[in-house]
């Protein structure tokens, strides 16, 4: 869609070069984002970074964070089914 505009119809964006950490392992790349996502506020206030630099024990509770504030939040309309699910598997 944005190709398809006539020139003087195209959004223009700025393009902001951010300080982030690198991530410790090879698989927590998206979970690093989504924290970004959250926490940006367009101050380098860790150590000159966007974000602190976060372990992988961190981001693995940061993920386990979201995957429960997802899947319990009012508006997921799975939210009493999968509460239901789970309750049943830890009472056996």
């Amino acid at each position: 869609m944005l190709l398809n505009c006539e020139s003087d119809k195209k959004p223009s964006f700025e393009v902001q070069c951010v300080d982030t950490p690198i991530q410790p392992n090879g698989h927590d790349c998206g979970v690093l984002v989504l924290k970004f996502i959250e926490m940006w506020d367009g101050v380098s206030q860790f150590n000159g970074k966007a974000l602190p630099d976060y372990t992988t024990e961190e981001l693995q509770l940061i993920r386990q964070k979201f995957v429960c504030d997802w899947v319990l939040h009012e508006d997921n309309v799975q939210r009493n089914e999968v509460i239901q699910h789970y309750d049943l598997l830890l009472k056996k």
